[in-house]
């Protein structure tokens, strides 16, 4: 997987456009992997010319609009991955990747009923790894209440919030303190978010 230096929002209708030298043998799919775990992947056959790339075992290029990399799931706005290569039948082969590129395409999100998320959503905090403190993030489709937990990797409850979210994106800041005040030791550290009935988690790493 390839995480990109650019923002895979600003191509939403544009194209992923890239050059490989791989086996014409071996088919192979290229995907997005977003923030929540969703993935999508297109499939390129074995020995047949698709989006553009020709398979003779020679350098090629292939052109991929996103509409169809994105699939119904994908969320442009968070990617872990904006660059995903997968061999598809498990045969061992050797391959090359050159100028990996988005092109096109519009603003993803610009206008507020964009903005607007259609499901509850726990986006990583930042930073992480923190020192001090560090904001937990998370995105509500309405206002409405939340919960949210800080455990150690015993499961020992170690500090919480509960409030109202506003519809969008919210955040709010976790001092490192636990429910009695005193500073917590560095280590690893999980926060559970609970919204609309639904109850997700990530990781949290302090550092000295």
């Amino acid at each position: 997987p390839v995480s990109m230096p650019f923002p895979a929002t600003m191509y939403g209708g544009g194209t992923l456009t890239f050059r490989t030298k791989i086996p014409a043998n071996v088919t192979f799919k290229i995907g997005l992997i977003d923030a929540w775990g969703n993935q999508n992947y297109v499939e390129l056959p074995a020995n047949q010319t698709k989006y553009g790339l020709v398979r003779n075992g020679n350098w090629g290029q292939a052109s991929i609009p996103v509409s169809e990399l994105r699939g119904l799931a994908i969320d442009l706005r968070m990617l872990s991955y904006e660059f995903v290569i997968l061999e598809q039948n498990g045969t061992a082969c050797e391959f090359a990747l050159d100028d990996i590129y988005w092109t096109g395409g519009a603003l993803v999100g610009v206008n507020e009923r964009s903005m607007v998320p259609r499901t509850v959503a726990l986006l990583s905090n930042v930073p992480n790894p923190f020192t001090a403190s560090t904001d937990l993030r998370f995105d509500l489709p309405t206002p409405g209440p939340y919960e949210i937990g800080i455990y150690s990797v015993t499961g020992q409850r170690v500090s919480g919030f509960r409030g109202i979210g506003s519809a969008g994106s919210n955040s709010l800041r976790w001092n490192g303190r636990d429910e009695q005040g005193r500073s917590t030791r560095a280590g690893v550290y999980y926060y559970q978010f609970v919204s609309g009935g639904r109850s997700v988690s990530q990781r949290i790493v302090r550092v000295e």
